[in-house]
Formats: structure tokens, C-alpha cells, sequence
């Protein structure tokens, strides 16, 4: 049952050929922020993280994790409902397929706390 429900929520985030994806989560920023590194370093990836506090208040924490010839670009703001997460993975030659499949697996380390998908 788990392929089938992961299944219909990545195709829902997926967007096109430049594998983007945005959803609204039920934790806060630092949450997601630790929760995604700490999924990307034990899959053996690259860990860059930033964190930006803005004049508002607001904190936007941006990390970026590179696994092999894939690169995700992770973006997270505050939200009403928790925090807004903003996903784009590419790829440095081999398989798009890669992207996709590195895009799939951090939007399953957040399965469990999506409130809101976005999508234009």
C-alpha cells in the first residue's frame, strides 16, 4: 500500500522536466532543515546548508545536497500551517532518471507531514 500512496503523492509534486516540487509540512523550518540533511547524509550525500534571517523576522534556511551527479536545491520558509519546503533537483550528465529518483526519495522523507501540496 505504501508504493501506491507514495506513488500518487510524488506524482502530484513532480512538476515537468525541471523535476520542482512545493508543499506546505507540518514541522517547523529547522525540523525540516534537520530531517532532510540527516536523510542526505546517511544516503552519502554532499550536505551545504544555510540559514538567513530576514528583516521580518522570518527564517529561510537553504541546503543543498549532492549525491553522485545529482544535485537537490532545498528551500524552506515559514508557513501558517508549519513550513513551505521548495525542491529542484538536477542532474551533471548520466540519467535524468537519477533526478528523479533522488527527488522521489527526500519527498518520501516527508511524506509522513505534508499538509498542502502547491502547484501552479
Amino acid at each position: 500500500m505504501k508504493k501506491v500512496l507514495k506513488g500518487n503523492w510524488i506524482n502530484r509534486f513532480i512538476e515537468g522536466d525541471n523535476k520542482k516540487a512545493e508543499a506546505v509540512v507540518s514541522l517547523s523550518v529547522q525540523e525540516v532543515a534537520e530531517k532532510l540533511c540527516l536523510w542526505g547524509q546517511c544516503d552519502g550525500a554532499t550536505t551545504d546548508v544555510c540559514s538567513i534571517s530576514l528583516e521580518n523576522g522570518q527564517e529561510v534556511i537553504t541546503a543543498v545536497l549532492s549525491k553522485n551527479d545529482v544535485t537537490l536545491l532545498i528551500v524552506i520558509k515559514e508557513a501558517e500551517q508549519g513550513a513551505r519546503v521548495y525542491l529542484s533537483a538536477s542532474k551533471k550528465g548520466g540519467s535524468i532518471r537519477n533526478a528523479e529518483k533522488y527527488l522521489e526519495e527526500a519527498l518520501d522523507a516527508l511524506l509522513h507531514y505534508i499538509v498542502k501540496i502547491e502547484k501552479e
